[in-house]
């Protein structure tokens, strides 16, 4: 009731009219005036030389009103809550909490977004505004945005290579005591195989020797006996 009081006052009264010591009135007003599209009754609570960072960093005048007239077309609503003001040297700090809704959301798939608000305020007037939407929209861009292809490269080859499926414990395919063959550098691979290449021709010249050794040995008893063989004859 009372913000739609100082509405209609602001339809009647100039906004220069609207200066004020009430640190909690000129963020109400404000943000009402927002909502409902009151722009110079917005505005009779901002310094000219403003800075306002709520989803975007804008700043002067012209700025902002362009901001508001830019949310208004986004249907944008704001409910405050807590507003705590703190007296400082030249003004106030205040700090508060908002519901903000805002068509763009709402199709998004977000029906409202909570924030907490930071001001300054000078001579009755707000000369900074920081709010914590601006943090939570970069960080929502941040984890939706697609990533450049080069990116998506660079990230696949940071990422270590898929481990061999295993079988009980042990790495799959043939194994020389327990080591997969795979792991085995092709150097010793190939040491090993001329090794028992070589061991192989060995036992192989040690087996015949004894067999040329024993031949004479059996011409000579076949001779010996062939004889008395004969003699046997009738």
């Amino acid at each position: 009731m009372v913000a739609v009081m100082f509405c209609l006052v602001a339809l009647l009264v100039p906004a220069s009219a609207f200066a004020h010591d009430d640190p909690v009135l000129t963020i109400r007003v404000l943000s009402q005036g927002i909502t409902d599209g009151q722009i110079d009754t917005a505005m009779g609570e901002v310094d000219d030389n403003a800075m306002i960072n709520v989803d975007k960093p804008v700043a002067g005048r012209e700025e902002i009103i362009a901001w508001i007239q830019h949310q208004l077309t986004l249907n944008l609503r704001i409910e405050v809550f807590d507003i705590t003001p703190t007296q400082t040297a030249d003004g106030y700090d205040v700090t508060w909490t908002t519901h903000m809704y805002r068509e763009d959301w709402r199709k998004a798939g977000v029906p409202m977004r909570q924030t907490t608000e930071h001001a300054s305020i000078h001579n009755g007037r707000v000369t900074q505004w920081t709010s914590s939407l601006g943090t939570q929209l970069a960080s929502a861009s941040g984890a939706n945005a697609p990533q450049p292809a080069n990116a998506r490269q660079s990230s696949a080859a940071q990422q270590p290579a898929a481990a061999a499926p295993t079988t009980s414990g042990r790495a799959a395919g043939p194994s020389i005591g327990g080591v997969p063959v795979s792991q085995i550098p092709v150097g010793i691979i190939a040491l090993v195989l001329l090794l028992a290449a070589v061991a192989t021709l060995v036992l192989r010249s040690a087996v015949r020797r004894p067999r040329r050794a024993d031949s004479p040995r059996v011409v000579s008893t076949i001779e010996s006996l062939a004889p008395r063989a004969a003699e046997r004859k009738p």
